[in-house]
């Protein structure tokens, strides 16, 4: 299963956007197709990547975020301030334009859900086969 992805403008450069259930948008400057090349955002004339989490109100529960092209480069608090309120409403704004954004993150999940309940089924329904197997065979030795 594809979690739904997509690319949001911002006024500091394009974001890639997806989502793992209606709790949770995940927000990067990773190309969403191809984790190996990176979009930089530029924040005070620096160059940044950068990830974000949100919780399913826009709030940042995770930030990660180097200079682009320095290892090791943080963001200074000024920068996270100003990526915080330009990046995640205008991420939320998009995402209640495309209700079907959620909708298909949460379907998926649902999916995954059954799917585990399901293996979760079949694994007892073996362990129980398996104890009544176990249960006439002690039966049928004190016969």
């Amino acid at each position: 299963m594809i979690w739904p992805t997509a690319e949001v403008q911002t006024p500091l450069g394009t974001v890639g956007i997806w989502s793992t259930n209606a709790d949770h948008i995940g927000i990067s400057t990773d190309d969403i197709n191809n984790y190996n090349q990176k979009s930089p955002i530029t924040v005070h004339g620096v160059e940044y990547n950068l990830r974000l989490d949100l919780d399913g109100n826009g709030k940042v529960i995770h930030r990660y975020g180097s200079r682009a092209h320095c290892i090791g480069g943080s963001l200074s608090n000024p920068a996270w301030k100003k990526i915080e309120t330009i990046i995640p409403p205008l991420v939320m704004v998009w995402v209640k334009e495309h209700p079907e954004f959620l909708a298909q993150s949460k379907q998926i999940h649902r999916e995954q859900q059954r799917e585990r309940l399901l293996g979760e089924i079949n694994t007892t329904q073996v362990k129980l086969a398996s104890l009544k197997n176990s249960l006439a065979d002690l039966d049928a030795e004190g016969a």
